[in-house]
């Protein structure tokens, strides 16, 4: 094989590969920001063996996945964010912040998540309402 997609299913290993790229054409502007360096001091951001930045948190020692140890830095302004967001926002079925901003601190590290996660949510509560009148 030649590393070409084969018919239209994506290997785990080329979803995995595409999930890093984007990562790290979304961190390139992360880091070009002038804040980052205070952000880099706050959050303990360090590299991983795939160069992608991760926050360093309290989790460190738990026997539990990387990805939930340390977290893959997210730039709120970027339009990735917004689409993450609203992938958890959907998993959970449109069931609000809270619940929204579990699924997405899972796996990503956002200094502003709360009041992010809360804009992009509130934007789209009226998924529950809508759903919740189609119900009755």
């Amino acid at each position: 094989m030649d590393g070409g997609i084969e018919g239209d299913i994506l290997s785990a290993c080329e979803i995995n590969e595409a999930h890093t790229l984007w990562m790290k054409k979304m961190q390139r502007s992360l880091s070009e920001k002038r804040e980052f360096k205070h952000w880099k001091l706050q959050s303990g951001l360090n590299r991983d063996e795939k160069y992608l930045w991760r926050c360093k948190g309290r989790l460190g020692k738990a026997s539990i996945a990387l990805m939930t140890k340390h977290p893959i830095m997210l730039d709120k302004n970027h339009h990735l964010t917004t689409l993450i967001i609203l992938e958890c926002h959907s998993k959970v079925m449109h069931n609000g912040v809270k619940e929204t901003l579990t699924e997405f601190s899972i796996n990503c590290c956002n200094l502003l998540s709360l009041t992010v996660t809360n804009e992009y949510v509130y934007e789209h509560m009226f998924c529950l309402e809508r759903f919740t009148r189609f119900l009755k």
